[in-house]
């Protein structure tokens, strides 16, 4: 009987101090609102803008750490999905079937719209054709054009290469003068010591004109302007186009946090969505998700 008693009084006390060390594990890992630490995958075609996201972010949190990866659109879903990182930074949301996929592990992920970006198509500056139909450029990605200009992108895995499949193409494949690099520098490299290249580049990294390597980047490569089917408008992506969809290449920015608890993913969907993180998409030439309120004293005489 004594036995007994010994044994139970040892096991409770296995147990006890078994929750004790696993509840003291969970609470330093544990990350709130504006504290902790989280792996953070962004879509590489945004890194411009994100950088000065995240650099202001830090400078207003310092007990949050991001641990920040720039990477093809495709590698920032897998590690959403293989839950490498608690929050990303795309330009789509999740399909339906990504959406059951996490229902069926008990996730519900919450996605966030904080800009819009649009996709920006390059020639070198000494290229003559700086404009170009909907139709036009889709006939030259196509190869149906009887220019002999070659399309450049990113990468396999980018969301414009993405973007073009779903939205230009459709079920049309790319042709033999489409080629992909490793990502938009190169492009933007590529381009500018080749006058037949026409290149697909994100938006931010070439908008922001308070930036001397996008002056200098604009001195050897400059923006196509594009019209919309059944429009002769050449627009280029400034902020007043993208906001009204006249300019046909834009996308929204999304900001989408694995699971549904209020933590450090809730608090940099914050950030992005309140006025700082919107005045910094407003400086770099995209169109924040909420106009930035400005407020105007006027002194009578």
């Amino acid at each position: 009987m004594h036995l007994t008693k010994v044994s139970f009084l040892f096991f409770l006390l296995l147990g006890f101090f078994s929750c004790f060390s696993d509840e003291k594990k969970t609470k330093g890992n544990e990350d709130t609102i504006n504290s902790g630490t989280i792996n953070v995958s962004v879509d590489e075609t945004l890194q411009p803008l994100m950088l000065a996201e995240f650099n202001v972010y830090a400078f207003q949190n310092q007990n949050a750490k991001l641990n920040v990866t720039f990477k093809p659109e495709r590698e920032v879903f897998d590690d959403f999905k293989n839950d490498s990182a608690r929050a990303i930074i795309v330009t789509r949301e999740l399909t339906e079937d990504e959406m059951n996929y996490f229902k069926s592990i008990q996730y519900v992920p919450r996605s966030m719209p904080f800009a819009k970006d649009a996709i920006s198509f390059i020639v070198n500056k000494n290229n003559p054709c700086d404009s170009f139909t909907l139709d036009e450029l889709i006939k030259t990605i196509k190869g149906q054009s009887t220019t002999n200009s070659v399309i450049v992108f990113d990468n396999n895995g980018s969301s414009t290469l993405r973007w073009l499949k779903d939205s230009l193409l459709k079920k049309d494949a790319l042709s033999k003068n489409c080629f992909a690099l490793q990502n938009n520098p190169e492009v933007i490299k590529y381009v500018s010591e080749n006058e037949k290249a026409i290149g697909i580049i994100g938006n931010s990294w070439i908008s922001n004109l308070n930036d001397s390597l996008v002056i200098k980047r604009l001195h050897t490569i400059k923006r196509v302007k594009i019209a919309a089917i059944n429009s002769r408008d050449f627009l280029e992506p400034y902020q007043s186009e993208i906001a009204t969809n006249s300019y046909p290449l834009a996308r929204m920015v999304y900001c989408i946090q694995r699971d549904g608890k209020v933590g450090l993913g809730t608090g940099l969907q914050r950030f992005l969505y309140d006025e700082t993180g919107q005045l910094i998409a407003l400086k770099f030439g995209l169109m924040p998700f909420r106009q930035p309120e400005r407020s105007l004293h006027f002194n009578e005489q």
